[in-house]
């Protein structure tokens, strides 16, 4: 290697090194506006339990029948409702105030969670139960994610707009890998009864979340 290479290696990484600072500072710039950081916070938290929720699930299920069949067939009955009902959040989100929308899909949920946990620890629960609540559950999703999404234009400047849809996608698709792998922990550590109960304080901090964001009037993203 000459002297002008081994000059001009160290200096580009040093140069790299201090715009390192401002790469992520404008990656996560989003997360400045007070509003968003609420959001998604609250969306990195219903996102990582939904996840959860299907592996402790169809945990569950096969711990109640030792049938691949009826996990296959819980979890469709968990998803039938987002293919049915995902249409309508975009509707009703321009129909209804979308904060409080949300907060009674958040509350819906939470009660989804709190009963599988109570039943379960009470030693009350049946497969029935579990069907109906994923069907019930399943609803709660199907409605969530584009009544959250629409919330964003409200909180964010255009220019930030891409930046910010990008970081609730993040959120999204990163906890698809952490929810299952830390609710499957925890179950084997305790009991899935645990991982509703897990999933069902979960929700109480999205709903407390959800109760900080403002939402301007004005229905169009920020000029």
């Amino acid at each position: 290697m000459s002297n002008e290479e081994a000059t001009t290696e160290p200096a580009s990484r040093g140069a790299l090194s201090h715009l390192m600072p401002d790469i992520l500072a404008s990656a996560f710039r989003s997360l400045k506006n007070r509003n968003f950081r609420y959001l998604w916070f609250g969306q990195v938290l219903a996102a990582t339990a939904m996840h959860a929720d299907m592996v402790a699930r169809a945990w569950l299920v096969w711990e109640l029948t030792g049938s691949s069949t009826s996990v296959a067939t819980v979890l469709v009955v968990r998803a039938l409702p987002m293919l049915v009902l995902g249409l309508f959040g975009g509707v009703a989100a321009d129909m209804f105030n979308r904060r409080r929308l949300l907060m009674v899909i958040q509350v819906w949920t939470l009660l989804m969670h709190g009963t599988m946990a109570v039943l379960l620890l009470a030693g009350l629960l049946e497969l029935w139960h579990v069907y109906v609540l994923a069907f019930g559950l399943g609803a709660g999703m199907a409605m969530n994610q584009p009544v959250r999404t629409s919330i964003i234009p409200n909180l964010v400047e255009r220019k930030d707009m891409i930046n910010a849809m990008s970081l609730n996608s993040i959120a999204i698709n990163s906890t698809r890998f952490v929810g299952p792998a830390a609710i499957a922990a925890l179950i084997i550590a305790t009991d899935v009864g645990w991982a509703y109960v897990w999933a069902a304080g979960a929700f109480l901090v999205v709903i407390w979340t959800t109760s900080k964001i403002a939402i301007p009037k004005k229905t169009s993203p920020k000029s």
